[in-house]
């Protein structure tokens, strides 16, 4: 969802009762130059998502815990990207911006090591 500009929680209140799955990993956005954010790889609990709140919208879903490598620049300042994009709400967007420009200082951990991030993804699988 971060990387099409949703906001986690509140897709999630759109999406819930057609969600059979959640995906348990996090993320940070920071800004990458002038015409982009970032998303950058978090342990769960370490980035923008609150994940006791996502938990309680989605309480059937299944856990699924997929770490990859995965980072990607979202063109957020792109006028054609986002005409393209029609479902982004400009809370949501305007709530990713803040959360990207309040932790642009901090350093994300190690991209390419997925076992750093393991350990809170089961932590959380395993207390719900």
């Amino acid at each position: 969802m971060l990387v099409r500009l949703e906001h986690p929680l509140a897709a999630a209140r759109r999406l819930a009762p057609h969600v059979t799955q959640v995906h348990i990993d996090d993320a940070a956005l920071s800004f990458d130059g002038d015409t982009a954010l970032r998303r950058h790889l978090a342990s769960v609990g370490e980035g923008i998502i609150d994940w006791p709140s996502l938990l309680a919208l989605l309480p059937a879903a299944k856990p699924l815990i997929e770490l990859h490598r995965g980072q990607f620049a979202i063109p957020a300042f792109d006028q054609e990207w986002l005409a393209s994009q029609p479902y982004i709400q400009l809370g949501e967007y305007a709530a990713l911006v803040h959360a990207a420009r309040r932790k642009r200082e901090q350093l994300p951990i190690d991209q390419n090591d997925i076992t750093l991030r393991l350990p809170a993804a089961l932590a959380l699988v395993a207390g719900r």
